[in-house]
């Protein structure tokens, strides 16, 4: 199955970096932003020193003003979130049931995670076919 990585509203270098070094850790390399955070992420140095091995996946990484954008060639769209305070209107989804969700469904599958400090607002979810509950470590 083909898995696309979509952060929003990213702030941090460190933390995209870190996440295209999870996704070559995974072999996934389809990775977009929407609406990154000035300067320009992709120039950030921060971000490719956090991305040991990884800067190719930032440097081809697709960058969007929305999410219908970015997501506009996935065929399924999960929205990841601890559901903090969140009331939600789409199935969600625990990380260990993710496979068996997914099972007979068509690629690619976004998965959409939101800013740092707040997470995917309700509108941000609402995008989204279903939430993956990634509970707070």
């Amino acid at each position: 199955m083909d898995f696309k990585l979509i952060l929003v509203k990213p702030r941090n270098p460190d933390n995209i970096g870190a996440a295209a070094r999870a996704m070559a850790n995974f072999d996934l390399e389809n990775l977009s932003v929407v609406a990154p955070h000035v300067p320009v992420w992709r120039e950030s140095v921060e971000a490719l020193r956090a991305a040991v091995g990884a800067g190719h996946i930032i440097n081809a990484a697709g960058v969007f003003d929305s999410i219908p954008e970015a997501a506009a060639d996935c065929r399924t769209l999960l929205g990841a979130s601890s559901l903090h305070r969140q009331n939600p209107e789409r199935d969600v989804i625990a990380l260990p049931d993710i496979r068996e969700y997914l099972a007979g469904r068509e690629s690619p599958v976004g998965i959409l995670f939101g800013p740092e400090k707040t997470g995917l607002t309700k509108d941000e979810l609402s995008h989204c076919h279903a939430i993956v509950n990634i509970p707070p470590a």
